[in-house]
């Protein structure tokens, strides 16, 4: 932009040489006429002031204009690089494959599954059992069993060890 400028100034001058003179405020609006496709909003901007801008009000503005252009791709481009890009084959649609759950669930201590899918609290739930998880045989458990006819509970403490 700066050498844009430089230049219309450079052919004020060879037309003041050839006996043509233009002025600053007719040289503005043929800096934002050949301008206005880069910059077609601060063009637009000012262009529609009362009083016209000044070839260094023109100047200044497009040049700040041009600054925050580059800053922005700048911007832009520092974080495309950090970025990954993955492209996955679009045009082959895949069905849904479930995924396989490698943890274990802490109701039935089996593996492949959640709490929440698990058959057995559902079924226990469904006779309205109600418990943190199932015992384990050979380890020490305390188990909450709460009916819900009455709000009473009580605990269940089984060891593995016989009396």
């Amino acid at each position: 932009m700066q050498k844009h400028v430089t230049d219309m100034r450079g052919l004020q001058r060879k037309l003041l040489l050839m006996g043509s003179h233009v002025d600053d405020d007719m040289l503005g609006k043929i800096l934002l006429t050949s301008v206005k496709e880069a910059f077609p909003t601060t063009v637009k901007i000012l262009r529609s002031r009362e009083l016209s801008p000044t070839l260094d009000q023109i100047t200044n503005r497009l040049l700040a204009k041009e600054d925050e252009m580059k800053s922005r791709t700048t911007t832009k481009r520092k974080a495309d690089d950090g970025q990954l890009l993955y492209t996955g084959k679009p045009d082959k649609n895949r069905p849904f494959k479930k995924q396989v759950v490698k943890d274990k669930c802490h109701y039935c201590h089996k593996i492949g599954h959640h709490a929440f899918e698990c058959r057995f609290k559902k079924r226990d739930f469904a006779k309205g059992i109600s418990r943190m998880c199932i015992p384990i045989e050979g380890e020490d458990q305390i188990n909450i069993l709460q009916h819900d006819d009455d709000d009473e509970g009580f605990i269940l403490a089984t060891t593995d060890e016989s009396p």
